[in-house]
């Protein structure tokens, strides 16, 4: 017997309900349900984007206002320091002036006993 070259029929995909795949194995509703699944899922990517990226510029704003702050603080502290500590040294200055005046006193006060001891008449 001879071989037979006969092809079975192949049936409609279409009649049948099947749909055609491509070469992923996706049926066209597949590929595009995949498709708009995707393109909603970069969408809300790039609103997701956006919205960080202006968290971002509004954290860097605060970032650079705090350190604007931080600097004229500084200043601020620095100036107030100085001055406090330029208050001290002349206080400690004063109180060593007084210290000195009240020896002298003391000093002239001792002589001014003395003198009155030493000398009944006064």
């Amino acid at each position: 017997m001879g071989r037979q070259n006969q092809e079975e029929p192949r049936a409609n995909p279409l009649l049948l309900g099947d749909e055609p795949q491509n070469a992923f194995g996706y049926t066209q509703a597949q590929w595009d349900t995949e498709r708009c699944e995707l393109v909603c899922e970069r969408d809300q990517l790039k609103e997701d984007l956006h919205k960080a990226q202006g968290v971002l510029a509004d954290a860097a704003q605060r970032e650079e206002a705090l350190r604007v702050e931080q600097e004229r603080l500084q200043e601020e502290y620095s100036q107030e320091k100085a001055a406090w500590e330029n208050k001290n040294r002349k206080l400690e200055e004063e109180a060593q002036q007084l210290h000195e005046e009240q020896k002298r006193i003391m000093g002239s006060r001792g002589t001014f006993n003395l003198l009155i001891l030493s000398n009944p008449c006064m």
